[in-house]
Formats: C-alpha cells, sequence, structure tokens
C-alpha cells in the first residue's frame, strides 16, 4: 500500500476474487475480514479494508458419556498460508468451555487434543451453523463467535496388511486412508 492506505491490482479479468490486508510490523498484527469483490466490468474502486488486531472464540466441548478429568485443548489449524498466524489454542474446562485468542480471520480445521482411543470429532458449529469435515470459516470476521463441539467415543478401526503380488509381506509401503478421493493427493 501507498502511506496513506491505497492500493491497485491491474489487468484482472472479470471473476470472482477474495481480498484480505495484512498489517504486520513492529510487533503488530493486524488483519482484515476478507471481501468478496465480483469484477465484472472494467474496474471497482469502491474497495474497502478495515484492519483490527485477533478477537477471541469462545465455544463449548461435550464427549459422549459426560465431562471428562483428563485436560483437554481446542486447537485451530489455519487451512490457507495467506491466513497463517499461528493460534495456540485454548484449554477446556471442567465445564466444557473454552476460548482461544487472539484469533483472526480465515478457515480453520478443528482438532481436540488429546482425544481418548477410539474418539472422534462428531460435529462441528459455529454460531449455529453446522461446519463441514470439522472447518469453521471465520473469514468475514471472528468477533463472538460461539463453536460448538461434539466428541464422539465410538470411532471405527481400520487395520490389515499389504503383500506384494508374490503374496509375501510389502515393505516400507504407504497407505493412506481418505474420506474423500479427492483429499489423496499424487
Amino acid at each position: 500500500t501507498t502511506p496513506d492506505g491505497k492500493f491497485t491490482f491491474s489487468g484482472l479479468p472479470p471473476g470472482q476474487y477474495h481480498v484480505t490486508a495484512i498489517y504486520d510490523a513492529a510487533g503488530v498484527k493486524l488483519i482484515s475480514p476478507t471481501v468478496d469483490v465480483p469484477l465484472e466490468t472494467a474496474s471497482d474502486t469502491s474497495l474497502s479494508l478495515n484492519l483490527a488486531p485477533g478477537d477471541e472464540v469462545s465455544g463449548t466441548l461435550e464427549i459422549e458419556g459426560g465431562p471428562s478429568v483428563e485436560k483437554r485443548t481446542v486447537r485451530l489449524e489455519t487451512l490457507s498460508p495467506m491466513d497463517y498466524v499461528p493460534v495456540h489454542g485454548g484449554e477446556v474446562g471442567r465445564d466444557g468451555n473454552f476460548s482461544i485468542a487472539p484469533v483472526y480471520p480465515g478457515k480453520f480445521r478443528v482438532h481436540v487434543e488429546p482425544l481418548p482411543e477410539n474418539a472422534f470429532i462428531r460435529t462441528v458449529g459455529v454460531d449455529g451453523a453446522a461446519a463441514a469435515d470439522n472447518v469453521i470459516d471465520l473469514s468475514r470476521g471472528v468477533g463472538g463467535s460461539k463453536i460448538k463441539i461434539a466428541v464422539g467415543l465410538n470411532g471405527g478401526t481400520v487395520e490389515g496388511s499389504v503383500s506384494s503380488e508374490t503374496g509375501k509381506p510389502a515393505c516400507c509401503a504407504m497407505v493412506v486412508l481418505a474420506a474423500k478421493v479427492e483429499e489423496v493427493n499424487d
């Protein structure tokens, strides 16, 4: 940006763009919520991005069968290098409540650590809306978002063996498990 905060991207073809501003200097980190820009004509000169410090998200963790005495942490993993700001996570209290700060706008995969054996994250919701694949979208802003996480204790197990065409065990093979074939990278 210029000293007065102005910016320009030129030569863009028509399309949908997602625009975010990031300021990171002198120990101060500020990030704007993502703004969608549908560029249908030659230009859009009305865009305004408001930088802000990280905010707090809070929520509840429910484990099947009631509260647990083991300490747990809810952690948010950023999904985009552009959203990358380390998020430490929030410790879950005996009442199942947690809070995480600072959290900046972005998309995050929700993790709970440690989970009991055969446990899995059954559902994740933000402000009453279900989140697919344990991914929450806070790219439009964080302020006061409430996360609800439900953990199931009857997770399945997949096990087996890998052998070569000769029927002998195959040493050093890689086995991949994915819910969708699109998740498997070549």
